[in-house]
């Protein structure tokens, strides 16, 4: 019985016994880079050590190391440069004529007691990496598809809240149309009224319209006709020429002869008036002696 209660104080002391965590637990390195990479090229790799909860803190990178194929490519321990608190940059030149294949970077660092080690894996392939290469360019052409459906997305929501805007007008146009409406129902027979007569007023239009075609085309056949005359008198053109400029010769002839007559009257005519204006003088003279005489007689 006290061997059952002794070994249940254990396992209960045991259950609450605050656990320690071990030291290497404590710290942790982290590796990163690239993932593929060419024969020929230098690739960069970074290292980040951190220490239970005071972050980032410069602990030794005892060991950096390349393998291939489970057996040991390059030591890079030497070449590792510190960057910052606990960041270390190591660059590591691929060889012109290395394999093709998987290849993995070792690092082991130790701060105090602590110990903690961290592994990558890289490709050192060409035509992986030219498949990279693509991959990042789709990737890169993704992006920028998405930012052109962002800024489209934001002109969408900007024509749309146009339309809105739009929208809203025309139901404030609707309901003042509708309001019109509403007041000219009660001239709705005026207007009825007014459209019978309008379109008996179109009959009659109509009507004038096809008289006005038909005189038209009355007209056009004068024309017609008038261009045939025409043409006849331009047939006779030279001969009537021929007649004017005789007749203008006689007339100038006959002119002449006029003329030499009308100046004759009119000398004749001058005499005339003259000796008329003389005779009425001389009688009014006489009438004049007359008078006189009668007067010294009396």
């Amino acid at each position: 019985m006290r061997l059952a209660v002794f070994s249940f104080l254990l396992i209960l002391l045991f259950l609450t016994a605050p656990i320690k965590t071990s030291a290497y637990e404590d710290l942790k390195v982290k590796i990163n880079g690239g993932e593929t990479f060419p024969a020929d090229y230098k690739a960069d790799f970074y290292i980040v050590t951190t220490y239970e909860n005071q972050g980032r803190v410069d602990a030794t990178i005892v060991s950096l190391k390349i393998y291939y194929g489970g057996k040991l490519v390059k030591d890079l321990t030497k070449s590792v440069k510190r960057i910052d608190v606990g960041f270390y940059w190591v660059q590591y030149p691929i060889p012109k004529n290395a394999r093709e294949g998987v290849y993995n970077i070792i690092a082991e660092a130790k701060y105090g007691s602590a110990n903690a080690s961290a592994i990558k894996a890289f490709t050192v392939s060409n035509s992986l990496l030219n498949l990279a290469v693509q991959v990042s360019e789709v990737k890169k052409k993704i992006e920028a598809l998405k930012m052109d459906l962002v800024l489209s997305i934001g002109g969408i929501t900007e024509t749309l809240t146009t339309i809105e805007d739009r929208i809203g007008y025309i139901e404030e146009e609707i309901d003042r149309i509708d309001d019109v409406l509403k007041s000219v129902n009660g001239s709705i027979e005026d207007v009825a009224s007014y459209l019978a007569e309008l379109n008996e007023t179109s009959g009659n239009l109509q009507i004038n319209l096809n008289g006005l075609m038909s005189d038209l085309q009355d007209l056009k056949s004068k024309i017609n006709s008038i261009n045939t005359q025409v043409s006849n008198i331009k047939v006779d053109t030279s001969t009537i020429e021929a007649s004017i400029g005789e007749y203008t010769a006689s007339a100038q002839q006959t002119t002449t002869k006029i003329a030499t007559k009308l100046w004759i009257i009119l000398i004749v005519s001058i005499v005339s008036v003259v000796g008329s204006i003389l005779g009425f003088l001389a009688i009014i003279e006489l009438g004049r002696l007359l008078n006189e005489k009668f007067r010294l007689t009396e």
